[in-house]
């Protein structure tokens, strides 16, 4: 019946043998024929090409639209300390105290960043306790000029090793640096340090571990509350 891979005659006829056609055995075995390489690769390319400009034209967007987002931010804090344009802070320092008290940890506000509509301050950590500093929180609570108590953040230093220190920042939005009268500086309790742990701390008792050093951008007051709420 076969008498040869590429020809083929009927069993019920003998007349000549006709050419058997396959793109598989042209492509293969009669000379290695490109036609069928080149078409795939044609198809290939008209269906690649729609697929590179959706790509590029998504990449386009994204490029456009983060410059946008950023600027539309509703964080009054800014993404960088040099933002100091008309819209930035104005921005004021000193280098951070890092010894006082009865060797005491020291806790220095030495940045102050002076919003239209909200006041950020920058606070350094020096622990200069014999131990560490496993985990303090430490709250903040800005009071007006008229002494109303208008807003509180608290904050956690973490793993200070003694002669280390940490920095962290606080803000208090709604409210200019120059309309705050003073920062109470409390513990909630739940610190773990020395003997102290989290479970046997109580409100008041790390914080009698720290030294408040003084500053001339806000002043800060250090709360004798104990656990009961009481001075």
């Amino acid at each position: 019946m076969w008498r040869n891979l590429g020809e083929r005659t009927e069993p019920w006829t003998r007349d000549p043998p006709f050419r058997y056609h396959s793109t598989w055995m042209d492509s293969h075995l009669d000379g290695f024929n490109d036609e069928p390489v080149e078409a795939e690769a044609l198809q290939h390319r008209k269906h690649l090409k729609p697929q590179v400009v959706k790509e590029i034209s998504a990449i386009l967007l994204v490029a456009l639209l983060v410059p946008f987002f950023s600027a539309c931010s509703t964080s009054p804090w800014g993404s960088r300390e040099a933002d100091q344009g008309p819209r930035g802070p104005k921005i004021d320092r000193m280098d951070a105290v890092t010894s006082g008290g009865n060797g005491q940890a020291v806790l220095s506000l030495h940045k102050r960043y002076a919003y239209a509509d909200a006041c950020k301050f920058g606070l350094t950590l020096t622990n200069n306790l014999p131990y560490k500093i496993t985990n303090i929180p430490i709250r903040f609570a800005a009071y007006t000029k008229g002494g109303v108590s208008y807003q509180d953040v608290t904050r956690n230093f973490f793993e200070i090793d003694p002669a280390d220190s940490e920095y962290r920042e606080i803000g208090f939005s709604g409210i200019t640096c120059d309309e705050i009268g003073y920062v109470e500086i409390s513990d909630p309790g739940r610190c773990a340090m020395g003997d102290l742990t989290r479970f046997s701390s109580q409100p008041g008792d790390c914080i009698r571990q720290l030294y408040i050093a003084q500053t001339p951008f806000v002043r800060l007051v250090k709360s004798r509350r104990d656990s009961t709420g009481r001075d």
